[in-house]
């Protein structure tokens, strides 16, 4: 779970995917859009069909929880309202995979 700071409204979740910019690092897409609040806030969208089961599935939001939670996005000029969807099986769940992942497409912004 995202602390209540970083987490997106259900008001500004749709707004960020319809008319949000989109970058693809597999098997993540991330939809953002700049937001004059100063920091940034996040939604994640992971659809059960890519996992066997919902421990799997419950398991890897938490570790992109947990991702999302330890990273220093404050450093940056500008702040987002970033849209994380997953359209595909990750390789592997393991946390230093994900993290790396999450880390090239973070950087595409």
């Amino acid at each position: 779970m995202f602390k209540k700071t970083l987490r997106l409204p259900k008001k500004n979740f749709v707004e960020v995917l319809k008319t949000g910019k989109v970058k693809k690092v597999a098997p993540y897409y991330l939809y953002y859009k700049k937001n004059n609040l100063g920091y940034n806030r996040f939604g994640l969208v992971v659809s059960p069909k890519y996992f066997s089961s919902q421990v799997e599935k419950n398991l890897f939001k938490r570790r992109l929880s947990s991702i999302i939670n330890k990273l220093d996005l404050d450093s940056s000029s500008s702040a987002y309202d970033l849209v994380i969807r997953v359209v595909g099986r990750p390789q592997s769940l393991a946390f230093e995979d994900l993290h790396q992942a999450f880390d090239d497409l973070i950087t595409k912004i």
